[in-house]
C-alpha cells in the first residue's frame, strides 16, 4: 500500500504577505483600475485574517413535504480583523489611523510574494484598537476593516 505520491503541491505559506492601503480609490473596479494607484504598506502585520464575501442561508420549510429548500440571500462583502505590533511611525499604520476618522472608503492590497498576485478590496477602517497586554506582550493594535466590494485577484 502507498501512503505518499510523488504529487508536487502549488500551496504556500502567508510569509511574506504584505497589506497596503491607499485613500484614492480606483477609477475601474478592476485589476488595472487598482494596479494605476500608489499604495502606502501598512508594516508589522502578524495576522491578516481570512477575507471574502459571504451569502445570507435563506430557507423555506414547506408545510406538505417537510423539507427545507435553501436559497441564496444577500451577501456581505466581509470583514477583515488584523492584528499588527503598534508602530507609530509607520506611515501605512498612521493611514489607517487617518482611515478610522473618514466615512469615505479606502482601497487596499494584499501582495503575496511567494505567488506574485495581488487580492485588491475597498472597504472602511471601522476599529483600531490598541492592546497594552502585560511586561511579557508586544504593544499590539487590532484593525477591523469592513470590506464594501467584492475581491479582484489579479
Amino acid at each position: 500500500m502507498t501512503i505518499f505520491t510523488n504529487y508536487t503541491t502549488a500551496a504556500h505559506t502567508s510569509a511574506g504577505a504584505q497589506l497596503s492601503i491607499s485613500a484614492t480609490l480606483p477609477a475601474t473596479y478592476d485589476a488595472p483600475g487598482f494596479t494605476a494607484l500608489t499604495f502606502i504598506p501598512v508594516h508589522e502585520i502578524s495576522d491578516m485574517g481570512e477575507l471574502g464575501m459571504e451569502f445570507k442561508e435563506v430557507n423555506h420549510m414547506s408545510l406538505d413535504t417537510r423539507a427545507t429548500t435553501k436559497f441564496k440571500g444577500s451577501y456581505d462583502a466581509g470583514t477583515m480583523q488584523l492584528t499588527l505590533a503598534k508602530v507609530i511611525t509607520d506611515a501605512g499604520q498612521a493611514a489607517l489611523i487617518a482611515a478610522l476618522n473618514s466615512d469615505s472608503d479606502q482601497a487596499f492590497n494584499i501582495y503575496f510574494p511567494q505567488t506574485s498576485t495581488n487580492i485588491s478590496v475597498t472597504g472602511k477602517v471601522m476599529s483600531y484598537k490598541t492592546k497594552v497586554g502585560n511586561v511579557d506582550s508586544m504593544l499590539t493594535a487590532t484593525v477591523k476593516l469592513a470590506l464594501t466590494n467584492y475581491l479582484v485577484e489579479h
